[in-house]
């Protein structure tokens, strides 16, 4: 065990923060000397509590160390450089006295000020101006993003897993950077190891950050819903069932082969991650390599998985050498005027030190030069040899003032899944550098480029670096930025937008086809008369029909149809197919319920007799303990059917799986976790006796509804605004139920949305439901956007309507907002159900509208 375990690192510029922790006193504070190159030290105490990630890379270092030692451990500190210690670029050491060792990560390179051919700047997050930055509360955070999800915008988050301010500026910080510019809106919670502010920061376009306690993630996790979070199989964290509990969902980024030189200590966690994953619980899986790729697939259905390797931010490394912008002790190594062999990255044990010690030796004419911090290692391993330098950490910032001094890149990692599996970021910024890479040979993401060369020995490799050295012409250099450009870090995030858009939107689905013959039909009845229930198969159609029967009021009818499951294993599925009627007589008023289960979609016929219907298409989820759809006719009255009179007709079988969108009659039905329900069976659809007609806005021909209409005849009618709409223009429509369906003790259910809405404007637009001439309810839509289920009294007429109220600033209306009505029912009299509505945003009045002027409502009664 070593006696002292340490880590040191620099943020904005000259601020040095670190622990030290012997296993031996751990609840002693450690003098430590911070000693300036020119030899300036100063004094410092670490005495603070370790913080918890502290705590856990000592643990994952050193699981020996007992849990009773770190409870009490201190050695925490922090410490801001005055400029009487440092000048322009400058080197510290961090020094433990007792033992006379530097803290692991020394030395630092600090600056002070602009340094002549450096754009080096001091900000509170890598690679964001702080000038940019604007600072939310909590509150306002939230109500940032149900704006922007309320707008169409897709949002993704990333857990607290990682802070910002790493040294090494990877995927997660990239990935939250580009997918911001490719118009998404990006959380990026910290976990705060190494982000000291406590702060939600907000770049004013599509990055949040957000660098506060824990608490701040578990509050948003259940305020907010529709969130795609991102969890990488490097993390431990137990969140796979509270996402699925709050209505998340999850992108899994397979980014590393599961191993514990990676992920250390919390391997096990990592592990049980990659197992508890399934369809049910998993929405997208994003691969960074092809054998990573390729294992997913065994899991999971090819639509639902992405290859999006890693990329490069081409801009950063775009500089020519400048001496100024590197620190004496770099420019010593450049002094030496011989090739330098580069590597930056994580000094960890995937590394193979001992081809890098053997390399070294094999061209003692060569420097090699290792940039970045220790992981898991400690410095004592490392190779020695005159023509090695371990040089330490260095931001991200500036990485690219070191890196341009590479005659040739290097990426020596050793043979394992870790090689095999790993698209090293540093691959593509290599590219960018355009100077030529050598790789050891078990990389297999990277020896796909041609351009790259590799071998498995140190002589190999050896051999490929003198010819790379000598024969890199200015075609390779063109070559290597033409990869670097295929490879952006914009690119990568607009492939991962439109992944995710693909799978979010409906698609067709080809599905796995079910013969009719396949299918088992039974039939029963309740307060049958007389007669009975048949069906017959012709070709690929099923049609069931009543064999001269007769009921009373009430009775129900069923046939159930059991469909096979051999094609299709999955344990909820879908079973689309396609479905019509034929009922007649003027005596003859039912309710039509197609149900799984008891979830499903129903169909009313009227008092006037239906006629007959064509094909529609419908898709119901099937649980694997029902296995069965069901055909259920409930009559109103006494029925006399026969087959003339009477026919129900399904065709075209096939199994989707689990995801595949809920619909019928073309209308979609938003599962969000939760699949349609029936109409509570006293309920009945009106819309199939009423009429429509726009009263203003664009005019449309008045629409007769068939009775033998589902619901509506093509989707939801919809009310939609002019593009740039002034104040006072309006849309309407007109419902007409028929003069038996009204009744003054009855009540009627419209089901109403209001998809999209216009937020960050000056303008506003309601829309708003009148009872004949009484407007009852109304609500803003720039607002509020959501589904909405109002009752209002069953007077007669009904009109809804779009009203823009105020357009002063003549913003653009486009296509953001519309009203769409999916369906009126009549509901029984009960005095249990009261007028209201479900969204939380409307105003429901019931009565003769008062004060409403303000709003200009009041426009809308005609004379």
């Amino acid at each position: 065990m070593s006696s002292l375990i340490s880590h040191v690192s620099v943020k904005d510029g000259r601020r040095i923060l670190g622990w030290c922790f012997d296993p031996l006193a751990s609840g002693q504070p450690r003098k430590l000397q911070v000693v300036a190159k020119d030899g300036k030290s100063i004094p410092v105490e670490a005495k603070e509590k370790l913080p918890e990630w502290a705590l856990r890379s000592i643990r994952a270092a050193h699981p020996e160390i007992s849990m009773e030692s770190l409870a009490s451990a201190v050695g925490f500190f922090q410490i801001t450089l005055g400029s009487d210690v440092i000048q322009d670029y400058s080197e510290v050491s961090v020094k433990d006295i007792k033992y006379g060792r530097d803290l692991n990560g020394s030395p630092l390179v600090v600056k002070n000020k602009l340094v002549r051919g450096s754009p080096v700047k001091t900000s509170r997050y890598i690679s964001l101006d702080d000038k940019d930055l604007q600072d939310l509360s909590f509150r306002s955070f939230v109500e940032l993003v149900r704006n922007r999800q309320a707008a169409g915008q897709i949002v993704l988050a990333l857990p607290p897993f990682i802070s910002w301010n790493i040294p090494l500026f990877q995927r997660p910080q990239h990935m939250a950077s580009a997918i911001a510019k490719a118009g998404g809106l990006f959380i990026y919670f910290s976990d705060c190891y190494q982000d000291t502010n406590r702060e939600i920061v907000f770049d004013g376009e599509n990055l949040i950050i957000v660098a506060l306690d824990r608490d701040f993630f578990e509050r948003f996790l259940i305020e907010v819903n529709n969130v795609h979070y991102i969890l990488y199989s490097t993390s431990p964290q137990d969140l796979i069932q509270k996402f699925q509990e709050t209505g998340q969902r999850l992108i899994y980024e397979y980014v590393d082969h599961i191993d514990p030189k990676i992920s250390a200590g919390w391997t096990e966690g990592c592990v049980r991650n990659w197992r508890s994953l399934s369809d049910s619980n998993t929405h997208a899986i994003v691969a960074t390599a092809k054998l990573l790729h390729e294992e997913v697939l065994t899991r999971f259905e090819e639509d639902r998985v992405a290859l999006i390797p890693n990329g490069v931010n081409r801009s950063h490394f775009q500089h020519a050498r400048d001496r100024q912008t590197i620190p004496p002790s770099f420019r010593e190594i450049i002094d030496r005027n011989r090739p330098i062999v580069g590597y930056y990255g994580a000094i960890a044990p995937w590394i193979d030190y001992e081809l890098i010690a053997q390399l070294a030796a094999v061209c003692p004419e060569i420097d090699f030069v290792y940039i970045g911090p220790l992981y898991l290692k400690e410095q004592a391993d490392l190779p020695v040899a005159p023509n090695i330098f371990w040089y330490g950490a260095v931001d991200y910032f500036d990485l690219p003032h070191y890196a341009v001094w590479f005659d040739l890149s290097f990426i020596p990692f050793e043979k394992g899944d870790i090689a095999s599996t790993t698209s090293p970021l540093k691959l593509f910024e290599y590219f960018e550098l355009a100077k030529p890479v050598v790789v050891t040979s078990w990389m297999l993401e990277c020896i796909q480029f041609p351009i790259v060369r590799h071998g498995r020995t140190a002589e190999e490799i050896a051999v490929h670096i003198h010819e790379a050295l000598d024969g890199w012409t200015e075609a390779d250099t063109a070559a290597s930025r033409a990869l670097a450009a295929e490879h952006d870090w914009l690119r990568r995030a607009e492939d991962f937008v439109d992944f995710l858009k693909r799978l979010d939107s409906p698609r067709p689905m080809a599905g796995t086809p079910v013969h009719v013959e396949d299918i088992f039909v039974a039939s029963s009845s309740r307060n049958l008369r007389k007669g009975g229930l048949s069906y017959e198969v012709i070709d690929d159609q099923i049609t069931l029909f009543p064999n001269t029967v007769s009921t009373a009021s009430g009775s129900v009818l069923n046939w159930r149809l059991q469909v096979p499951r051999s094609a299709f294993g999955a344990e909820n599925a879908v079973l689309e197919f396609d479905f019509g009627f034929a009922i007649s007589g003027n005596d003859n008023v039912v309710s039509i319920d197609l149900l799984s289960g008891d979830e499903g979609f129903r169909f009313s016929t009227t008092a006037h007799g239906a006629g007959s219907s064509d094909m529609r298409r419908v898709r119901l989820p099937i649980a694997a303990a029902c296995n069965e759809i069901a055909l259920r006719i409930q009559s109103y009255n006494d029925l006399q059917l026969n087959s003339n009179n009477t026919a129900f007709r399904f065709s075209n079988f096939h199994w989707l799986n689990a995801d595949a969108q809920i619909y019928c009659n073309a209308t979609p039905v938003e599962r969000n976790g939760h699949r349609p329900k029936i109409a509570p069976p006293q309920a009945q659809s009106i819309l199939t006796s009423a009429r429509l007609q726009r009263l203003a806005g664009p005019v449309e021909k008045i629409e007769q509804f068939s009775p033998s209409s589902f619901n509506l005849p093509d989707g939801p009618v919809a009310l939609v605004l002019p593009d740039r709409p002034e104040t006072g223009d309006m849309v309407e429509m007109l419902i007409e139920p028929t003069s038996e369906l009204v009744a003054v003790d009855r009540l009627m259910r419209l089901k109403l949305c209001s998809p999209h809405y216009n937020p960050g404007t000056s303008g506003r637009v309601i829309y708003y439901v009148a009872c004949e001439e009484d407007v009852v309810y109304f609500e803003d839509v720039c607002l509020f956007a959501g589904l909405n289920e109002l009752i209002v009294p069953a007077t007669g007429q009904i009109r809804i309507g779009l009203l823009c109220i105020d357009n002063d600033a003549g913003w653009q209306w486009r296509d953001l907002s519309s009203v769409e009505l999916f369906d009126i029912e009549l509901l029984p009299p009960d005095g249990a159900v009261q007028p209201g509505a479900s969204s939380p945003a409307g105003t429901a009045i019931f009565a003769a509208p008062q004060g409403l002027e303000a709003f200009r409502i009041a426009r809308l009664t005609r004379s």
